[in-house]
């Protein structure tokens, strides 16, 4: 246990597009890197965003982690079919919220975090947090 909260000492933002189909469970495939390695800074997540750019069908986005022997499955954000329209319906998106006491996520200097969707579909992928 900390004896003092952890706070981001230089606030950062990542963000990366995917829209190749990932089925695979086990870190193979396609994944697209969100947050790339840091080789001295250890990083911490305080919230994901996830947005389609278009129509979705039901499937999934699947964020992983990297601590240096592989992509390995860390979440699963479930997509539902949304197709959006200038008269009110917005595509799809989700938000993790990682900044709850407990609930934050810090990558080690030399983890990373990657992103795929299970079906075709093009997303944006928007990590926010900072360097500690």
């Amino acid at each position: 246990m900390a004896n003092s909260p952890n706070f981001v000492a230089t606030p950062r933002h990542w963000s990366a597009t995917i829209s190749a189909a990932n089925t695979n469970r086990d870190g193979t495939g396609t994944i697209v890197e969100v947050m790339p390695v840091h080789a001295t800074a250890d990083r911490k997540i305080e919230r994901i965003e996830i947005t389609a750019s278009a129509a979705t069908t039901a499937g999934s986005v699947v964020l992983y982690l990297d601590t240096g022997a592989g992509w390995r499955i860390w979440r699963e954000v479930q997509v539902t079919a949304i197709t959006p329209n200038a008269t009110g319906t917005a595509a799809f998106r989700a938000e993790i919220d990682l900044s709850f006491p407990g609930g934050f996520t810090v990558l080690e200097a030399g983890q990373r975090l990657g992103a795929a969707p299970t079906q075709a579909q093009t997303f944006s992928v928007r990590a926010f947090g900072g360097e500690l």
